[in-house]
């Protein structure tokens, strides 16, 4: 008598409670008696056996599944073990075609012949093909259908508003019992009492410039104890689901593309501070998903990341080694045998040379007071010109929505056409409160604040060296970012041909000596023309620095 295995499977863990499994055993039963065998081993699952992205996913998951392939690899079939397994249908076994006849292929390299009680095979003729295709095509064809007909309903139940999957951070979801049922169902999502106002302060201090983007996720914490939101790249997400301003995402299907519609549940984000954060992440030194790379800085080595190597122009790295003596010597280098190096202590004393011949006069220093205050109110001016516009445009289209709603209640507009136009004009909408949020945040008042620390920061251009001695690692590599923002070399205890940020350009160039040159009217090109001759220098070699070119960034 052969030897057979059993195996019965349905969909849930509710199904397992009634009748299915230990019926599926007495089919099982009778159809290993038919082909001369006998069960001595059942597997059971209670999972489904949709397929998932990999070939054999929905066999993976099945720990019933799993332990029969491992029963029958322990007990060969050659060595007396089962050569038989049994169950009820080829929908028990697999609802995947191309998965279900992989899964055949390796019972048979183990000698196991497979047979449903239902849908008998004939294994020795070859339609047996043909025939056992057709019994795997109407599970996997059934599958795929119900697979088509829940995303329509999902995508219907969007268009509703309703939102249907698991709740955002922030929220919860919301049930409600039918009229002559017991099981509740499931409405849709409400803001969480206590999770709603933490993601709300994420926001408002996400849309604080003073604020790093990932210090804001750090500061707001769950009752617990612990980040409201995981990880930069869950917040990053998070700053850009426009669930939370109320809005929900129509996935593409029946011929429509994707697109965003007002759901029905509450925004916990007001319109403000969504368009200020979205600004803040679109603006030209944004991090995608608001991640900030840090640099390591040491103390002994503030200038890694600036300093490059004379030859190449490649950026140098840093490190210390021990001497003979016992001390630790700092070098910046590059990588690999025969890379440039330069001991840390030259390089820092040529550039502490370097800070003292930059120390410019008083003059100067008035006159460059005088350029700062009139680009900063010439850029107050410009950000009061695009506040405006940008009002304007925010007033046209919230004006183009409303016709849009009248023509839908006098009838003029279809549901379809309805959408696409109220998608048209919330993005447009956003768009101008985005640009408002960044015209506000360069008000007079921001001028104001932006002015006091210039004029905090202006004495310390007088003596550049004792700010480089009396700062940190952190404030030497700011430093000498602003001073060279391409970067430095040294190279025999000089700094070689430096390329100065736009501020710095101006200090050297009312440093350079008098020269003798013709130009005895003074031309306006000069920076030694004019009465600004004294403050400028005299170099009237060297064409004039713009004042406007000192502020740019």
């Amino acid at each position: 008598m052969r030897t057979a295995v059993a195996y019965a499977r349905v969909s849930t863990a509710d199904q397992a409670e009634g009748y299915s499994l230990r019926a599926q055993d007495a089919v099982n039963d009778r159809c290993a008696a038919k082909h001369g065998g006998r069960v001595v081993e059942r597997f059971l699952d209670d999972v489904s056996a949709k397929q998932g992205d990999r070939l054999t996913e929905s066999f993976d998951r099945r720990p019933g599944w799993q332990s029969l392939l491992r029963h029958l690899r322990a007990n060969p079939a050659r060595r007396g073990g089962p050569d038989l397994v049994v169950f009820k249908d080829y929908s028990r076994f697999s609802r995947h075609v191309a998965a279900a006849w992989a899964m055949l292929h390796e019972l048979q390299r183990l000698g196991v012949e497979v047979q449903a009680a239902e849908q008998p095979v004939d294994w020795e003729s070859p339609e047996h093909v043909h025939v056992v295709s057709a019994y795997l095509a109407v599970p996997d064809a059934d599958n795929r259908r119900r697979s088509k007909n829940i995303r329509r309903g999902v995508r219907q139940a969007h268009l509703e508003g309703r939102w249907v999957h698991a709740p955002p951070t922030g929220y919860r979801a919301t049930y409600s019992v039918p009229e002559g049922k017991n099981k509740p169902r499931r409405t849709g999502i409400e803001p969480d009492p206590t999770l709603a106002p933490l993601v709300a302060k994420a926001f408002l201090l996400a849309a604080d410039p003073s604020v790093p983007v990932n210090a804001a996720r750090k500061r707001v914490v769950r009752p617990n104890g612990r980040p409201l939101f995981g990880s930069a790249y869950r917040f990053g997400q998070a700053l850009r689901n426009r669930a939370y301003r109320g809005e929900l995402r129509v996935p593409p299907g029946d011929g429509q593309p994707e697109r965003w519609i007002e759901g029905r549940h509450e925004p916990v984000v007001d319109a403000q501070t969504w368009a200020a954060v979205q600004a803040r992440l679109d603006g030209p030194k944004a991090k995608p998903n608001g991640r900030e790379k840090k640099l390591k800085l040491t103390p002994e080595l503030p200038l890694r990341g600036h300093i490059l190597d004379p030859r190449t122009g490649d950026r140098l790295t840093g490190s210390g080694s021990k001497s003979r003596h016992g001390y630790r010597v700092w070098y910046y280098h590059g990588k690999g045998r025969g890379a440039f190096r330069v001991k840390a202590e030259a390089a820092h004393a040529a550039l502490v040379e370097f800070y003292r011949e930059l120390s410019p006069t008083p003059g100067f220093l008035a006159v460059l007071e005088a350029v700062c205050e009139e680009e900063l109110a010439s850029r107050a001016d410009g950000a009061s010109i695009e506040l405006a516009n940008a009002e304007t445009e925010l007033a046209a289209a919230e004006r183009r929505q409303l016709d849009a709603d009248l023509a839908v209640v006098d009838g003029r507009l279809g549901p379809d056409a309805y959408a696409r136009v109220a998608e048209h004009n919330r993005s447009a909408v956003d768009r101008a409160r985005a640009r408002a949020q960044a015209a506000r945040l360069a008000s007079a008042d921001d001028v104001d604040a932006d002015l006091e620390a210039f004029r905090y920061a202006l004495p310390l251009l007088s003596d550049l060296a004792g700010l480089w001695e009396a700062s940190g690692a952190e404030g030497r590599h700011a430093l000498v970012g602003s001073t060279f923002p391409r970067g430095l070399s040294v190279d025999h205890g000089q700094i070689v041909e430096p390329s100065l940020g736009p501020l710095f350009s101006a200090l050297a160039v009312a440093k350079t000596p008098k020269m003798e040159t013709a130009d005895p009217e003074g031309s306006a090109d000069f920076p030694g023309s004019g009465d600004a001759g004294t403050v400028w220098g005299d170099a009237r070699s060297t064409p004039r620095l713009h004042p406007s070119a000192i502020l740019r960034r």
